[in-house]
C-alpha cells in the first residue's frame, strides 16, 4: 500500500483484530489510513528509488 514495509504498523494499528494474521484469506476488508508525511530515506538502493 505504501511501498515501505516499515509503515505496515499503521495498517496494524487501524486493524487490531488482524494483528496476528500473517496470511489473509480472500476478501478480508481492512481499514487503510491515509499517511501524508512519508519520508523516503536517502540510502535507498537504486532498484527502490523512483528516480
Amino acid at each position: 500500500m505504501y511501498n515501505e514495509e516499515k509503515l505496515a504498523k499503521h495498517i496494524i494499528e487501524f486493524n487490531p483484530d488482524y494483528a496476528d494474521v500473517i496470511i489473509f484469506e480472500a476478501n478480508v476488508p481492512l481499514r487503510l489510513p491515509i499517511i501524508d508525511d512519508v519520508e523516503t530515506p536517502a540510502t535507498l538502493p537504486p532498484w527502490r528509488s523512483s528516480t
